[in-house]
């Protein structure tokens, strides 16, 4: 996982294995979907999620519960096995070869999606901490 803060780390399609989240922290990945100049995001898609050491698990929404229908996440003692689908619907030959094409013309990607595995960091004060501790 990356440092809180650092950028985002690009994550292959298929199985991998990602850490729990430490204490005070967030760990999400993300769909990103591009517009065809391939740099400006047209929406990005929450996929799943781990906070302060516990599991992963699926983010909110419809397309959160596709993704891990057929493939549910699977949790050990330090971490989660979560399998990403193709993010354009290829499978991940074909994939490649479009990644290949654009690259020998000299595009870096027109268009398509990508997955991303972001880390956050985040501070709670004492009272607001014993107010989630009341809310619940």
């Amino acid at each position: 996982c990356p440092d809180p803060g650092a950028a985002p780390v690009e994550l292959l399609p298929g199985p991998l294995m990602v850490n729990f989240a430490a204490g005070h922290s967030l760990y999400t990945v993300t769909k990103v979907m591009y517009r065809d100049d391939g740099t400006t995001i047209k929406s990005v898609l929450p996929v799943a999620r781990s906070y302060d050491g516990h599991a992963w698990e699926s983010a909110a929404g419809e397309f959160a519960s596709t993704v891990f229908f057929r493939n549910p996440i699977h949790c050990y003692a330090r971490g989660c096995q979560l399998r990403l689908p193709p993010p354009d619907g290829l499978d991940p030959v074909m994939q490649m070869n479009i990644q290949n094409a654009y690259l020998h013309l000299g595009v870096q990607n027109a268009g398509g999606s990508r997955y991303y595995l972001s880390a956050y960091t985040y501070a709670l004060s004492e009272r607001n901490e014993y107010a989630r501790f009341l809310e619940t």
